[in-house]
């Protein structure tokens, strides 16, 4: 099997063990947060899916920047990109 195969497969697992998990871990927390406290549990989870939506990338941009800026030895553009 090729490995494109292989991470595919793997990907369709992954999204079906999150969501089987999802559904018979939520019983358990509903009963034991009780229903204000779910809700704010639920509202807590959809600011930080928000904030990583936003992230847009910046992580990977910033460590493609310096790994080149280190790689030329330009301190200068490494300072830069952090000045601004």
């Amino acid at each position: 099997m090729s490995q494109l195969k292989k991470g595919a497969l793997l990907s369709y697992i992954n999204l079906f063990v999150t969501n089987v998990t999802g559904i018979l871990v939520t019983p358990f927390v509903i009963k034991s947060l009780g229903d204000s406290e779910y809700g704010l549990y639920t509202l807590i989870g959809a600011f930080v899916g928000y904030l990583s939506v936003l992230d847009l990338g910046l992580n990977n941009a910033i460590i493609r920047f310096v790994a080149l800026y280190r790689a030329e030895k330009n301190k200068k553009a490494e300072r830069k990109l952090f000045s601004h």
